[in-house]
């Protein structure tokens, strides 16, 4: 068991790579049941590795023992180590959803594909978390892209229109991959290295500022197109509204999240949140579009009939948050971004699994579809109350604490007008999620659907995800203290 904790970073990409390649041969319910065991394995492995390893961090994995710079490294610390746990639940979430009722949203002879690319989506997702190397970033950011266009893609089988979905955000991804490759071209010309840590101790030394300013606005650009920060978000809402559901379950919990926890690194990590082309892009660009975010997407979500599309404004709107509490610059904005992150994450995915199974109970993919939700199907309604109280910031839920803790960093830093911005970002879901509350809980519906089921397959894990959101609400302490300190490893120059 030790060998295999030992060798953990290695295996987070290693084990969904090699099954994703058996996934493509395996008859369909075959390649759905291999998914759902690799994904729950790697959820596993990631709170082992977390607890094993825990007074053992910042841990550096070097592959074929060549040590950095040389060679190619994964570095887990307190910072990511949240993210990697994150992101293999939310694919262990999917890929459950997978096997039961959102794998019936494609056609069998699809249902393999569809399954490797999960796999290759899960793996490149943890890979962009665990990887200390600029360049090899790139390639798993690239590998998470390709897979997920072909996961978008999908939902063309149902409704043409996921055909342009798919093109929208291969074109996007495509400018996101242009602007990050250039931006690692520049920083490598500045300091002729590609590893983290060997970057941030050149920096130091301010070698060649102009590179540095150049390849900090291509990277920091290419990674704002692939978490569709305002405006270059155009492809999110009819990606998330178009694919099936385990595909969007996947990209809204920790899509967007993987490539903010990527700028973040860069940001504070790597150049440090004093360098002036940090704090000038931060202040100047990420802080008035993240605002915007805030509003714009919570008034489309307000006014959004559509039940899918309502959630995907919903998405852009708490992006605007992340990218509000980056700008701010200190550790207790990082340490607020961190836990806003799992909150989002975890009820996003709990959103859109139990939005899909409750909508197997309905006659329509709308918000007025939901009425009389408990009634038809108590799980599935429940599950989706708790992600939507959380979405908007119900005390008890941890989107709460993190709303409470991004105002409270916002306050600290002195910046009234993000206060005011975050203020009415929070009011604004209790418009559109609290409609839908009504909707679920208090309003009568018509008769169930009969001869319709939901697999437990995809009832528990939006159950399982929704009850997290609460038991770590009202038990936050844990999760806060090991947020801070992932920040202020992070922001004390760990990687220096």
């Amino acid at each position: 068991m030790n060998a295999i904790l030992n060798h953990s970073p290695a295996i987070f990409v290693a084990l969904p790579f090699v099954a994703a390649a058996i996934a493509f041969l395996c008859p369909p319910r075959a390649a759905a049941w291999l998914t759902a065991i690799v994904a729950v394995l790697l959820a596993v492995l990631a709170f082992g590795y977390e607890a094993s390893t825990e007074g053992a961090r910042p841990l550096i994995y070097a592959f074929g023992g060549f040590a950095p710079p040389a060679g190619i490294t994964f570095r887990i610390d307190n910072f990511n180590i949240i993210a990697i746990i994150l992101a293999a639940c939310v694919c262990a979430a999917a890929a459950l959803h997978a096997l039961g009722d959102g794998g019936k949203e494609i056609s069998a002879k699809r249902l393999p594909a569809a399954c490797g690319l999960l796999l290759l989506e899960a793996g490149a997702l943890l890979g962009v978390a665990s990887t200390g190397d600029a360049f090899n970033m790139f390639v798993f950011l690239e590998v998470a892209s390709v897979a997920a266009y072909g996961l978008v893609a999908l939902g063309g089988e149902r409704d043409r229109r996921g055909f342009k979905a798919a093109f929208d955000y291969l074109i996007f991804g495509a400018l996101g991959a242009s602007f990050y490759v250039i931006g690692v071209g520049f920083l490598y010309m500045a300091t002729g290295t590609l590893n983290f840590a060997d970057i941030a101790a050149h920096l130091q030394m301010r070698p060649a500022p102009q590179l540095e300013a150049a390849a900090y606005g291509f990277l920091f650009t290419g990674l704002a197109l692939k978490a569709a920060l305002f405006p270059l978000h155009a492809w999110l809402p009819r990606a998330y509204a178009l694919a099936p559901s385990f595909v969007t379950s996947l990209l809204a919990g920790v899509g967007g999240a993987i490539a903010i926890l990527a700028l973040a690194r860069i940001s504070y990590g790597v150049f440090g949140a004093d360098h002036p082309m940090t704090s000038a892009v931060l202040q100047m660009i990420a802080a008035p579009l993240g605002a915007v975010a805030i509003i714009w997407g919570g008034l489309r979500a307000t006014y959004a009939k559509d039940a899918r599309v309502m959630l995907a404004f919903s998405a852009i709107a708490e992006m605007g948050f992340l990218f509000l509490g980056l700008s701010l610059g200190t550790v207790a904005a990082l340490a607020a971004v961190l836990v806003k992150i799992v909150a989002d994450g975890l009820s996003k995915s709990s959103l859109f699994i139990a939005a899909a199974t409750l909508r197997r109970f309905s006659t329509g993919s709308t918000v007025e579809a939901w009425r009389g939700g408990l009634s038809r199907h108590p799980a599935s309604a429940v599950a989706l109350s708790i992600a939507l109280a959380n979405t908007l910031g119900a005390p008890l839920t941890l989107g709460f604490v993190a709303k409470w803790l991004l105002l409270d960093a916002a306050i600290g830093k002195g910046w009234a007008w993000a206060v005011v911005v975050m203020a009415v970002g929070a009011i604004l879901p209790v418009i559109y999620a609290g409609r839908a509350l009504e909707k679920l809980l208090f309003q009568p519906g018509t008769q169930p659907r009969e001869g319709v089921t939901a697999s437990p397959f995809s009832v528990i894990p939006a159950l399982v995800l929704s009850a997290a959101l609460v038991v770590a609400g009202v038990a936050s302490a844990p999760l806060v203290d090991a947020a801070r300190a992932g920040a202020n490893e992070l922001t004390a120059g760990a990687n220096r």
